[in-house]
């Protein structure tokens, strides 16, 4: 069941004046959409790790092996970006005060914890720009100024660096606006109908 339906027992509660729905009941519907948003990005988080944990180890090892200064400096740059990369996502992840079974906890408190993690992962993708574009962008742009080939194939290949970059930005802001600011305006709403309902 999704909020759109929690909003729907709302609106029948406020016309019939009596809940259909105990809390437990209303807790679970709004837990279905949040478990959901959490298993994926606990998915996003996992390849996100992984493709930095080959980043950090492929430009560490090309950082031995290559001779070109630019391409050294490339390869820092990458491998620092893949340490700052993990560390930002698992430091958006629940901390183990938040991963305790909430039943206990009133409503309001557990909206207002799952409303602070939406809200931590709206930030963390509104910033993509600063701590995964830009260090990736710069790293491999480095690298590649290092690259023996022709002046035609940097600019070629830089473009192509640039234009991704671009379009993870985008990617992650519009994910950000679709995703993230519906679910924290229901978790609001949600917050909003528990207050009015005196818990």
């Amino acid at each position: 069941m999704e909020l759109e339906e929690l909003r729907k027992v709302w609106k029948q509660q406020e016309t019939r004046g009596k809940m259909e729905y105990t809390r437990p009941e209303l807790l679970m519907l709004i837990n279905n959409r949040v478990i959901a948003m959490e298993r994926e990005i606990r998915a996003r988080d996992r390849r996100e790790i992984l493709a930095c944990i080959l980043v950090i180890v492929s430009f560490g090892t090309l950082f031995f092996s290559t001779t070109s200064i630019w391409q050294q400096l490339g390869c820092m740059v990458l491998v620092m970006a893949g340490f700052v990369v993990w560390y930002k996502l698992k430091a958006a992840q629940p901390v183990a005060q938040e991963q305790e079974a909430s039943y206990n906890r009133p409503m309001k408190e557990h909206l207002r914890l799952e409303l602070e993690r939406a809200g931590r992962q709206r930030r963390l993708l509104n910033s993509v720009g600063s701590w995964y574009v830009l260090p990736f962008t710069l790293g491999l742009l480095l690298f590649t100024v290092g690259f023996d080939s022709s002046l035609g194939f940097k600019v070629g290949y830089a473009a192509f660096v640039l234009v991704l970059g671009g379009w993870v930005w985008k990617m992650n802001r519009d994910t950000a606006r679709s995703r993230f600011d519906p679910l924290i305006r229901e978790l609001s709403e949600a917050i909003e109908f528990v207050e009015e309902e005196g818990a």
